[in-house]
């Protein structure tokens, strides 16, 4: 399993189309590990609180490579948000990674400490440039989307929503203990063989749960219903799939927050996109800021 894990890394790098340079709007900030570079849209001014989105890689992916295969920027350059793209350490194998949940992807026992660096990257950034409190965000995709998980578990008081693409919670989710809501998105391919939609194991490695109990454990940690019941628009988000492919589904009655689950059948873990998924990441996002405290 842990060679399809690379195998299927190795194929998304070579499938990456980068977006084009933004280099005019880029700074580089520091939180200890080297620079990491933040986009900063047209509307900033350096005086206007912006919201916040780090956008994390892949296992053996890279900050880079993110940044062009989810194409946030038209949106966020539109919107009006800054993108941070830290990243990982490199594990033995020369690939980089985060340490995030117990099902991804510290399969060299280093034990980085990725949850405090991200919480120090965003305090570096607040501190340098005029953020907003309320609006700090974290996507992920893959291994990057088990971290934002990670995230939202260990810094609730800091991250308003998460955004995750073939990541899932803790297996052990007595491990995630929020201090209040935050926003959720899981959403998941039914065919992706490398981080199964119904959970699995990497053998004598790690577990992961279902996208499904993924969305279930974050209703509950939220005070939603338990049942999935609200009924939202179907999505056209997939590229090369004609029509309406992804199933989207929410809780009623979450506190502070929302949490959906969005399903694509027939999908597996490395697809292109059309421009509606940036489109509707950060929709989601921007609608679901911090409650004011």
């Amino acid at each position: 399993m842990l060679n399809k894990l690379v195998a299927t890394a190795l194929a998304f790098a070579s499938l990456l189309a980068i977006a084009p340079s933004h280099a005019q709007t880029d700074v580089s900030v520091d939180a200890g590990r080297g620079l990491v570079t933040l986009h900063l849209p047209p509307a900033f001014d350096g005086l206007t609180p912006l919201p916040l989105i780090l956008n994390l890689h892949g296992y053996s992916g890279d900050g880079e490579g993110q940044q062009g295969y989810f194409g946030l920027l038209p949106q966020t350059d539109a919107q009006g948000l800054m993108v941070a793209i830290p990243d990982g350490t490199q594990d033995l194998s020369g690939l980089r990674y985060w340490n995030a949940t117990d099902g991804c992807c510290d399969f060299f026992g280093a034990a980085p400490d990725d949850s405090a660096y991200l919480r120090a990257l965003i305090e570096v950034i607040a501190q340098a440039y005029p953020t907003d409190a309320l609006r700090i965000y974290v996507v992920g995709y893959s291994n990057g989307g088990f971290m934002s998980h990670r995230m939202a578990c260990d810094h609730a008081d800091q991250v308003a929503a998460i955004f995750s693409f073939a990541g899932a919670q803790w297996e052990d989710v007595e491990r995630c203990l929020p201090s209040e809501p935050v926003s959720v998105v899981q959403f998941h391919g039914t065919a992706d063989f490398t981080i199964p939609y119904g959970g699995g194991c990497i053998p004598g490695l790690a577990c992961h749960p279902s996208a499904r109990t993924t969305a279930d454990t974050w209703a509950a940690l939220n005070g939603c219903d338990p049942q999935i019941t609200a009924r939202l628009p179907l999505l056209d988000i997939v590229e090369r799939r004609p029509g309406l492919d992804t199933l989207r589904q929410g809780f009623d009655g979450c506190v502070d927050s929302a949490v959906e689950l969005w399903s694509s059948p027939r999908t597996g873990h490395v697809p292109s996109f059309e421009p509606a998924f940036a489109a509707g990441v950060v929709e989601f996002l921007l609608q679901h800021p911090k409650a004011v405290r």
